[in-house]
């Protein structure tokens, strides 16, 4: 069953084994998976790839999910969903 088919998925996430994890579960769904490990270069890579989901960790090394989503207002859509674990 590929119920993420076409859908384009960009994760920022410092922890590999997290990210293997989460790529693994979404391209085996038939999703698209873009990586940034620091979240650095987010803002490029949204503007670049126009992912359909981001998936931000919110603490990172150099900058957190929360800061690093709040430097583009095209991120904010009345449909955006904001889910925050530690």
């Amino acid at each position: 069953m590929n119920d993420l088919a076409g859908t384009k998925i960009l994760i920022a996430e410092d922890d590999e084994g997290i990210l293997s994890l989460l790529r693994t579960c979404f391209e085996s769904q038939g999703a698209e998976v873009f990586t940034e490990e620091y979240g650095r270069d987010m803002v490029a890579r949204v503007d670049e790839i126009q992912p359909d989901i981001i998936l931000l960790d919110v603490v990172m090394p150099f900058v957190d999910g929360f800061n690093r989503s709040r430097q583009s207002a095209r991120w904010w859509q009345p449909d955006s969903h904001y889910h925050a674990h530690r």
